[in-house]
């Protein structure tokens, strides 16, 4: 089953929900870090540390449902 096809159907389908439970929150942390450090050199020129620290998180969280569909 190709990457593209196990993302268009439920997580539970293609995923155990263990897994789910630590991959998701843990990508969403680690992006969150990044976007906190991203924020301590631009935000004199950016978005407030806040922002980009919330758009890391979703973004790595969604980066890593598509790792657990790729691992799995």
């Amino acid at each position: 089953m190709s990457l593209r096809a196990k993302l268009g159907r439920r997580p539970d389908e293609w995923n155990s929900a263990g897994r789910l439970q630590w991959v998701v929150p843990s990508g969403a942390g680690l992006g969150g870090v990044a976007g906190a450090l991203l924020a301590l050199a631009v935000q004199p020129w950016s978005l407030p540390g806040g922002a980009l620290a919330g758009l890391g998180a979703g973004s790595g969280a969604a980066l890593a449902v598509v790792l657990a569909a790729a691992l799995d």
